[in-house]
């Protein structure tokens, strides 16, 4: 059966089986994290790759772009994840039966702290030191003999792995995939807020900035009827 063209029959048939077989699922799971790593990776290395002579400003509006160009594509290219109506997703978790749903938000904040130890961990060795010297100075780091550009592709393929990471997560979270999801505000413009509120350069932070940004908007949420005196529409 084909996967896009027949998705809510193949979902149910792998829900079938991931509920009398849990190992397949954790198999899948972990090739989905590696694919999506390695793709990731290539990707930042690429793009960095054509965007080095680039200043600040305009490597943020290249990377916009080409974040849009991409959704723009999965939109419309049915093959890739469903075009504009999307696929969904198994429950992977599905044999844990009510406690699929506790046991995948485990995994996820079990995800988080070893990606935020791994930024800590990275920030506070050799190589976190000429980061910061990089973003600093970068002439100075180049006159100091290191080969700045290398550094540049290393970060970018690593932190981009990461994101995929953040990707699968959401696609786990929603059960599905959808490009047009993906969109600047939420999944551009909230995490650069949230980076700024924490500070940059900050691990702790951004999460700080990320739990501040996430309850507002949770509050905002639940008590929006209560907010409708306010000269403005409360849905924006």
């Amino acid at each position: 059966k084909d996967f896009i063209s027949q998705n809510a029959e193949v979902v149910a048939l792998l829900n079938m089986k991931f509920q009398v077989d849990p190992i397949t699922p954790i198999l899948l799971l972990f090739l989905a994290f590696f694919l999506a790593m390695a793709i990731g990776a290539i990707l930042g290395y690429v793009l960095t790759h054509l965007s080095l002579r680039l200043t600040e400003t305009y490597l943020a509006v290249f990377f916009l772009c080409v974040a849009e160009t991409i959704r723009i594509f999965g939109e419309n290219y049915i093959p890739l994840a469903g075009g504009p109506q999307g696929v969904l997703l198994p429950n992977f978790f599905i044999s844990l039966g009510d406690y699929s749903t506790i046991f995948q938000s485990i995994i996820f904040i079990i995800i988080a702290i070893i990606v935020f130890l791994t930024y800590e961990k990275i920030a506070r060795s050799p190589f976190g030191r000429l980061m910061k010297a990089v973003r600093e100075n970068e002439l100075a780091a180049q006159c100091a003999g290191k080969d700045t550009k290398q550094i540049k592709l290393k970060i970018m393929s690593f932190t981009s792995a990461v994101s995929a990471i953040a990707g699968i997560l959401v696609g786990l979270r929603m059960r599905s995939v959808v490009a047009a999801t993906f969109n600047r505000v939420d999944y551009s413009f909230w995490p650069w807020l949230m980076a700024m509120l924490g500070g940059f350069g900050n691990n702790p932070g951004c999460l700080l900035g990320a739990f501040i940004c996430v309850v507002i908007r949770r509050i905002i949420y639940w008590s929006k009827f209560y907010l409708a005196f306010l000269p403005i529409d409360i849905m924006w």
